[in-house]
């Protein structure tokens, strides 16, 4: 039996590595101009559980005045699905190579997969990379939901998110020992739910502290098991602590003369991180509003105001900034 299950391991995940192997003394993968684009080549998921979301983005940075064009990626092992965040990467922009771990479906154990990315950089010609990911699927831990995502969490404020971990394996006594984490802002803990034969329940509670830092959150949780091979189980943590926006000014004083039909003024919002404007809305129908859609730490939005009524009006406008929401209110003179 076990020699059937090196064999299908050999052929799913070694075999196609040798293909590629050959294939790069004839097509130069990893050479010329695309030999230092990816400062990070391999990844190790670890250990992770039935369900748990295992990505890594394998990103980089456009060195060059031409542009580069991601042509294609594939894997070696249907284990594994990789996809572009983009197709055309410009001089100084930054793209990723977003490797996905298939735990959800049929495989499980250790798995390895390469993936190859094709790419084409102006007046250069094509060039092949090989990226890889590894990592141990366990059958036996299940997670649900497969990751705590915290979202959008203002600065200042507490998360908190929960999942369920259940180890469903054959070990008497089964337990986690210890969690790991590498960000000081995140804190968790496992209470034991319930316990029976051939089966453990954990409730696994994180939160993102109200010390934390505006920027993005990305960690790793590593619970220790009292096992002696493949001890640590790891779940991804992500979300972002939003900055408080601020408003300049805060309201607008429209004068509009007697022969002006349109006055238009501008409000400056400003955060230590790049926000986007997501919509603006007031129950004026005599404003309307101008504004990028590109994330940026300064936003500008041009308010309009089509003069009419000879009286004061004040309105308070919504903007919806990631999933927060700022009022600013507007006074309107004629």
């Amino acid at each position: 039996m076990l020699q059937f299950k090196l064999l299908i391991l050999f052929i799913e995940c070694v075999l196609p590595l040798l293909f590629i192997s050959l294939a790069s003394t004839v097509n130069g993968i990893d050479a010329g101009w695309s030999t230092a684009l990816f400062p990070v080549k391999e990844h190790n998921f670890g250990s992770v559980a039935v369900g748990a979301k295992a990505v890594r983005r394998f990103e980089f940075t456009n060195p060059y005045k031409d542009d580069i064009q991601l042509i294609s990626v594939s894997t070696s092992c249907g284990c594994t699905s990789a996809a572009f965040s983009t197709k055309t990467v410009k001089s100084g922009e930054t793209a990723a190579v977003i490797a996905t771990f298939n735990t959800s479906g049929q495989f499980r154990g250790e798995r390895y997969a390469a993936v190859t990315v094709r790419l084409r950089r102006e007046g250069y010609g094509t060039e092949t990379v090989l990226l890889s990911v590894e990592g141990v699927i366990r059958s036996d831990i299940v997670l649900k939901p497969g990751s705590i995502e915290f979202g959008s969490v203002p600065q200042g404020k507490t998360a908190v998110r929960m999942l369920q971990l259940e180890y469903t394996g054959r070990r008497t006594g089964w337990a986690l020992t210890d969690i790991g984490r590498s960000l000081p802002f995140i804190d968790a803990k496992a209470e034991e739910e319930r316990r029976s034969l051939g089966s453990v329940v954990y409730r696994i509670t994180a939160t993102v502290q109200d010390d934390a830092p505006a920027g993005y959150v990305k960690d790793v949780l590593r619970f220790g098991t009292n096992e002696i091979s493949t001890a640590t189980v790891y779940v991804s943590v992500q979300g972002v602590v939003t900055a408080p926006v601020i408003v300049k000014p805060q309201s607008l004083l429209m004068n509009a003369a007697a022969d002006e039909e349109y006055v238009a003024k501008n409000i400056v919002l400003r955060s230590e991180m790049p926000f986007l404007i997501k919509n603006v809305q007031t129950a004026g129908k005599e404003l309307s509003f101008t504004f990028s859609r590109q994330e940026s730490k300064i936003q500008m939005i041009t308010v309009m105001y089509q003069s009419g009524g000879g009286q004061c009006k004040y309105y308070d406008v919504q903007l919806t900034r990631d999933s927060n929401q700022v009022t600013v209110e507007l006074k309107a003179y004629e």
